[in-house]
C-alpha cells in the first residue's frame, strides 16, 4: 500500500491529496519517513540481477532471450539533507 501511495504522491501530490479524501491513504509524512528508512545506492542492484538469473534458469532454453533496457532517470530540482 505504501509503495503504490508513494508512486501516486511522487507523480502528482495534488492528485494524492484528492485521492486521500476519497480513500484511506498514508499521510505524506508517513511516506517521507518510509523513504528515509530505505538504503538506496546507485547502480544495478545485485539482488535484482540474482532474481533475474533465477527466473532465466527456470525458463526453457529456447525462451532464454533477455534484454535489459535502462531509461533516463527523471530528476526534480530540490535540495535536501539526510543526516544518515
Amino acid at each position: 500500500m505504501k509503495s503504490i501511495s508513494l508512486s501516486i504522491f511522487h507523480a502528482s501530490p495534488k492528485t494524492y491529496r484528492i485521492l486521500s479524501k476519497l480513500f484511506i491513504l498514508p499521510t505524506p509524512e508517513t511516506l517521507v519517513e518510509s523513504l528515509r528508512k530505505l538504503n538506496v545506492y546507485p547502480g544495478v542492484s545485485p539482488k535484482i540481477i540474482a532474481a533475474l538469473k533465477s527466473k532465466v534458469r527456470a525458463m526453457k532454453p529456447e525462451d532464454r532471450q533477455c534484454l535489459i533496457v535502462f531509461d533516463a532517470m527523471g530528476v526534480k530540482k530540490s535540495l535536501s539533507y539526510d543526516a544518515k
